[in-house]
């Protein structure tokens, strides 16, 4: 059941979106629309078949804290650039 409500979601949300952004000719926000709506359908589904994920939030922080250091000029340990 869990699983039909997911697709049924899924193809309503792509019902709405998709047709103006081909109208508008928006080749690559529609693009970027259908990666996401991808990922995020095979995560709900995923989800839905209690299929063991890892927990993303750990892998947000490590890639916030890279990108902060790479910017930043900081060493792995946050620490920036002094003055």
């Amino acid at each position: 059941m869990s699983l039909l409500l997911i697709a049924l979601g899924f193809v309503c949300m792509a019902l709405f979106d998709v047709p103006r952004l081909i109208e508008q000719r928006q080749w690559k926000e529609l693009t970027v629309y259908g990666a996401l709506w991808l990922v995020a359908a095979v995560w709900a589904t995923l989800h839905a078949l209690d299929v063991p994920m890892p927990i993303i939030g750990s892998y947000i922080t490590i890639v916030t804290r890279g990108l902060v250091s790479l910017f930043t000029g900081g060493g792995p340990d946050g620490a920036g650039r002094e003055g």
